[in-house]
């Protein structure tokens, strides 16, 4: 089995393991000796680490305070300081004096280096175990206070590295990060190579991987009240939220859209830095909907209206029997209506669908409920912590022929190109319009004529180079679709123009 094959079933196995019920809790030894077995601290070298035994050694991490909450048992909290702290001493120190747990980049091995994600899925469950430690009485919580503390600045200090090297981008409404482009060798870890050539450098990051950035910002809001990590989770989350496409009241996404210009590879060839799907095989989107629920219940973008949309879209993927549940993915209801005609491919060939319980929606839904066998906690859903609330007011109009659309950037000065990009499940008729900012009145046709179709990551994709040499203001560019049937649907995508001056 090749490398790429031995990753794919590792990572498979690993989200299956994760959603096993367990049958009994471990002592906190037990789940010590259990996560001290990480690869990430048994089977590299030195300190070397990387994104894939980054995911290894996050599996399960959060089980120390779930158990903590569960038995009031403080030891399980020691047991998770041993843990984390024996995940710090991998950290490296990078050339430019940064910490990070650095090792082969999951894209190609033959370069090293540290990654966001990487960064963030095993500092979040540390922030996790502050936030529980904060809640405690004094004298439960004394013994744990410098740990806390040092939990709180490798986060700040993850952040402030990222930040500090220029990976962080925003514009408008959205804001997030993309992947660095400097690179170790195996045999100079003193030096670092810009290397471009490597693959998904200077790419945005997946929706999974931004959002884990975004929690490590959330909670270090929640922890420290600094309003520019609340800030950077609400563009993070807002970037999202404007990708969900509605359909039949429900949501669904992909698992990558083009976040900025970088992105963008080819104009005429309409060839971007990454496949614009849902993910086939893989339920990323759990991770992500208990991403969406953790920043509905700290009062950023997500609405309750949005928490029951995705209570409909998991209700819907599911197969209607709670002994023997099954989950097709979130596209498959839009994918039918959109082209009757295409078949998904056979979980028996091995390109299995990656639906699932999204359980963290579980607490708002009787019906989710049943499904795990649990009991609905909040159908009223009341927000977890008492915070500012700022949601995200976009135009969502009901979409079954497009995946996405997207103005790159969605802010620049006037005269100042962007890139408007589309995906059309099915080939049909297009225009491109420039309207007002409330939508009522077209101003401009960017467009007009054919658009390609497709299911798949690659196809369906038009892209359209625009100046944006129009009066200061805010806007709307709108993608107007028209089937072989003559069936007509719009999508919007808002947009500011700045003054060049």
């Amino acid at each position: 089995m090749g490398d790429q094959a031995m990753k794919m079933k590792t990572q498979a196995l690993l989200l299956v393991l994760a959603t096993m019920p367990l049958a009994a809790l471990e002592t906190p030894e037990e789940l010590l000796a259990l996560k001290l077995n990480t690869q990430l601290l048994t089977q590299t070298t030195g300190t070397m680490t990387g994104e894939g035994v980054a995911w290894h050694a996050a599996w399960r991490s959060t089980d120390f305070v779930r158990f903590a909450r569960q038995t009031h048992e403080v030891a399980y909290l020691d047991a998770g300081a041993q843990y984390f702290d024996a995940l710090i001493a991998k950290l490296h120190t990078s050339p430019d004096g940064w910490r990070g747990w650095v090792g082969p980049f999951i894209y190609d091995e033959s370069v090293m280096g540290d990654v966001h994600v990487g960064d963030a899925i095993l500092v979040n469950p540390m922030l996790e175990w502050v936030e529980h430690v904060r809640a405690l009485p004094v004298h439960l919580r004394q013994p744990f206070t410098d740990r806390a503390t040092q939990y709180i600045e490798l986060a700040e200090h993850i952040c402030s590295k990222w930040l500090d090297r220029g990976t962080w981008w925003e514009s408008g409404h959205t804001g997030g990060y993309v992947t660095w482009n400097q690179f170790l060798s195996p045999d100079d870890l003193d030096h670092f190579q810009q290397r471009n050539d490597v693959r998904t450098a200077r790419l945005g990051l997946q929706f999974n991987k931004q959002q884990s950035m975004a929690i490590v910002h959330l909670r270090l809001y929640r922890l420290t009240r600094d309003k520019e990590h609340r800030r950077k989770a609400q563009l993070i989350f807002q970037h999202a939220r404007s990708r969900l496409t509605l359909f039949d009241d429900h949501y669904t996404w992909n698992y990558w859209e083009p976040f900025y210009p970088g992105d963008v590879v080819d104009v005429e060839g309409a060839r971007l830095n990454f496949w614009v799907a849902t993910h086939p095989s893989r339920n990323y989107q759990n991770g992500e909907i208990s991403e969406f629920v953790e920043a509905f219940h700290s009062g950023i973008v997500f609405s309750v209206e949005d928490m029951r949309r995705l209570v409909r879209t998991n209700r819907r993927m599911w197969n209607g029997d709670t002994e023997n549940p099954t989950f097709s993915n979130s596209d498959v209801a839009v994918t039918q209506a959109a082209d009757p005609g295409y078949q998904f491919p056979d979980p028996a060939s091995g390109q299995g669908r990656a639906g699932a319980l999204w359980g963290a929606l579980v607490e708002f839904d009787s019906t989710l409920a049943s499904v795990s066998h649990k009991e609905a906690s909040n159908t009223t859903f009341q927000r977890r912590y008492d915070l500012p609330v700022t949601q995200f007011d976009w135009p969502h109009t009901p979409s079954k022929y497009f995946s996405m659309v997207s103005v790159l950037p969605p802010s620049a000065a006037q005269g100042e190109k962007r890139h408007l990009v589309s995906k059309a499940r099915i080939p049909g008729n297009l225009r491109i319009v420039l309207t007002d900012r409330t939508g009522e009145r077209e101003l401009m046709e960017i467009y007009a004529g054919s658009t390609p179709g497709g299911v798949d990551g690659r196809e369906g994709v038009l892209i359209r180079a625009w100046s944006g040499d129009i009066e200061s203001g805010a806007y709307r560019m709108r993608w107007i679709f028209t089937d072989t049937q003559a069936l007509t649907e719009a999508r919007d995508y808002p947009l500011t123009v700045t003054d060049s001056r």
